[in-house]
């Protein structure tokens, strides 16, 4: 109440600060003690301001502090003091990479786009290609962005290389320019400590908290990779879109439109259109409806769930799925050997090739203040289509090895949705050919003249690969939720599993459960 009792007017040029401060002590109801160590020159110009306003601009912002005890106020330079932050995060660095190419012949001499993106061609080949690579290292941005708070940039910088050079868990105390500051790294025990004013202290801590509430958000991604047969009529794939395209929808989000509860999928399935021109699709609508969409698209052509994968990230930090199938191919590999003298001998070495087969997604969300979630998506679904013999370099050699026709269908993106939106990506359109035998029942059964009555064609598959994505914000009580939802299904899973083997006779239970090891 002191300090704010009396106005003061204070017009001063180039003054000592100490002056200043003692000046004011002369005209105001507290006595001022001034320590030696408060020194430097001031200018103001202030007019109708309480004692507390003076103190708060040329005392506080010079980096001093003050403190009332009593009628006595006292104007000090504040000893440095030592804090310890304590960062739960891991220590190790995630890198990742993913690429999109096509290759292929052509005979322009052109080049197109940056060092990321873009496509080139010299001569008769051609590379169009996105290619993507993520460097996650949080300790070694925290502790450059401490060392730039404490130190400042170029001393920062040169700190951070000394301690380098130590090469142990906890970095050394830095020696630059203000060798009173220190700070110490321990990525080990998850410490960091830093001696510095309580100025500087605080702006530390103030970046360690907005760090710290930035990795607390946490994304749940529900995946469903669904592949649909297509008709004569859906050639070029589903416009999903066209489905929202109904009387009683709501234009909202940041999508065009979004099925609304009430429908049924007798109405969505007659909505459903071909696509027009190729292309992929994207579009969003409300996540108790996927089941609903299915349903409509199983009326109109088969539905094969590919694989329905679940996983859980942190902000900016990418999450990979992989539901594969190592196949191994052995591909021979010839030597021939010719000696200054006798016989010319050939050796085969068969070579282990393992080719991944499957779903591969790897997702990097980033959570904006307002819960709006910005998605890296990359799905890829690769499969074998044939098996090629391998080349012959003798004739006369016996054939040894096998080549695969691997088919990919992938796709590179980047959009931005609501949390709980669910999204679609598709267009991955993809055709397969097989034989299709066709004969008369019993009689093309019949030799020799079943062979009349037989006969193959070669008939055309074309199918679409669709992903749903459905992103959530995590917060507690929504992670209490999901348990509670996941450890349900489970409950359900596993009783319905109970009733199904109680109705089994005993030789077929399993051996468990038929000596009383399940309960």
């Amino acid at each position: 109440r002191l300090l704010e009792a009396t106005s003061f007017t204070l017009l001063v040029q180039d003054a000592e600060l100490r002056g200043v401060l003692l000046g004011l002590g002369r005209e105001s109801p507290l006595n001022i003690v001034v320590d030696p160590d408060v020194r430097g020159l001031v200018s103001a110009d202030l007019a109708n301001v309480s004692l507390l306003e003076i103190l708060d601009e040329l005392v506080t912002g010079r980096g001093y502090h003050y403190a009332v005890r009593g009628n006595v106020l006292r104007i000090f330079r504040h000893d440095r003091e030592t804090r310890t932050y304590r960062v739960d995060y891991p220590t190790y660095t995630r890198k990742g990479e993913s690429r999109v190419s096509l290759a292929g012949f052509i005979g322009a001499d052109t080049e197109l786009g940056g060092d990321v993106q873009g496509s080139t061609s010299t001569g008769d080949s051609s590379v169009s290609e996105i290619e993507t690579s993520t460097e996650q290292d949080l300790w070694g941005e925290i502790e450059g962005a401490v060392r730039t708070i404490v130190f400042g940039a170029a001393d920062a910088t040169a700190a951070s290389d000394d301690d380098a050079e130590d090469g142990d868990g906890a970095a050394a105390p830095s020696t630059s320019a203000l060798p009173d500051r220190r700070v110490i790294v321990s990525k080990q025990a998850g410490l960091i400590s830093v001696t510095a004013e309580t100025r500087v202290l605080d702006e530390v801590e103030h970046y360690l908290q907005a760090v710290a509430e930035s990795q607390r958000r946490q994304v749940l991604i529900d995946a469903q990779i669904v592949e649909v047969t297509l008709g004569d009529d859906f050639d070029l794939g589903f416009d999903i879109e066209s489905a929202p395209k109904l009387p009683g929808n709501n234009v909202n989000g940041i999508f065009e439109r979004l099925i609304t509860p009430g429908l049924r999928e007798a109405t969505i399935a007659q909505s459903l259109a071909p696509v027009l021109t190729e292309g992929g699709i994207s579009v969003g609508f409300a996540k108790d409806n996927f089941g609903l969409l299915l349903r409509a698209l199983a009326k109109q052509t088969d539905v094969r769930v590919v694989s329905t994968p679940r996983v859980s990230t942190l902000n900016n930090h990418k999450a990979m799925i992989k539901v594969v199938r190592n196949r191994v191919f052995f591909v021979a590999q010839t030597e021939t050997i010719t000696p200054t003298q006798g016989v010319v001998q050939t050796f085969t070495e068969f070579i282990p090739t393992v080719i991944p087969v499957g779903v591969n997604l790897d997702v990097t969300p980033q959570v904006s203040e307002e819960g709006e979630i910005t998605l890296h998506i990359r799905p890829s679904v690769s499969e074998v289509a044939s098996v090629e013999l391998q080349p012959k370099t003798n004739a006369s050699q016996p054939q040894n090895g096998s080549l695969p026709v691997v088919d990919i269908r992938e796709t590179d993106t980047v959009l931005r949705v609501p949390d709980g939106a669910t999204i679609v990506l598709g267009g991955l359109v993809q055709s397969r050919e097989f034989e299709q035998e066709r004969k008369v029942p019993f009689f093309g059964d019949i030799p020799l003249l079943g062979e009349v009555l037989t006969g193959t064609s070669t008939e055309e598959q074309r199918t679409e690969l669709l992903i749903f994505l459905t992103p959530t914000v995590l917060d507690t009580p929504r992670i209490a939720r999901v348990t509670e939802r996941l450890q349900s299904e489970f409950e359900e899973t596993h009783a319905l599993w109970q009733r199904r083997s109680l109705e089994l006779p005993w030789w077929r239970k399993p051996l468990g459960q038929s000596y009383g090891a399940y309960r």
